[in-house]
């Protein structure tokens, strides 16, 4: 995957978690960056905050789609094993050796993942695609939960800018709740989808290369 395209998947990810995050922080101060009088483009013009802005959604991109994978390592290591593995009725009954299959059909996907690398540059690319827009669902499966706490204390901390309070504030915030979570929901769906879409397509697609490769069989990985 070249640089650009890895540029603007991460600001796309950096992006929701910077918003999320500056949020929070406006609302802790009880500062409404939309004041016409002490708002953020009434203290400097807007080419002015592009720079810090790009450096920080990148910056931010990097850490929550580091995040996001340490998070939901675990179910993907499943979904791996649940399309990879051979033999359903086998593996059930031998879960003292679980752990050693999952092991052998990783290794398996990282080898049918080399092959496609090596020899089907245009299958590839369109598995590389599929798994960027995997990570980016994957990373605002996470920015849902920045974005409804950071808009949630920023209502909270500019409410009276806003005129709101009592019963009218509370239905703000929950609305805040209910949109961050199905949103959040709605990118987990998504996320999980795409992974097992690729790892089904890796699976066939390579298998596939390499029964048309010359001296088919060879150095492949058992």
């Amino acid at each position: 995957m070249t640089t650009t395209p890895v540029f603007v998947e991460l600001l796309a990810i950096g992006f929701g978690t910077l918003a999320g995050v500056f949020l929070a922080v406006a609302g802790c101060f009880g500062y409404n960056p939309l004041d016409t009088n002490h708002g953020l483009f009434e203290l400097a013009d807007p080419i002015v905050w592009l720079v810090p802005t790009l450096t920080l959604a990148y910056v931010f991109g990097i850490v929550t789609d580091r995040l996001a994978d340490r998070l939901f390592s675990d179910s993907d290591k499943e979904d791996l094993y649940r399309t990879f593995r051979e033999n359903h009725d086998r593996d059930r009954d031998r879960d003292r050796d679980r752990d050693r299959d999952r092991e052998h059909y990783r290794e398996r996907y990282y080898h049918l993942r080399r092959t496609l690398a090596l020899h089907g540059s245009f299958l590839w690319a369109n598995l590389e695609y599929g798994r960027s827009r995997m990570r980016i669902c994957r990373g605002w499966a996470l920015n849902s939960v920045f974005l409804g706490l950071g808009l949630s204390l920023f209502l909270l901390g500019c409410a009276s800018s806003f005129s709101l309070s009592g019963p009218r504030l509370l239905i703000y915030i929950a609305v805040v709740v209910v949109g961050s979570t199905a949103l959040g929901i709605l990118c987990r769906k998504c996320c999980l989808e795409l992974n097992r879409s690729e790892y089904n397509k890796i699976k066939r697609q390579a298998e596939w290369l390499e029964a048309q490769l010359p001296g088919k069989g060879q150095g492949r990985e058992e």
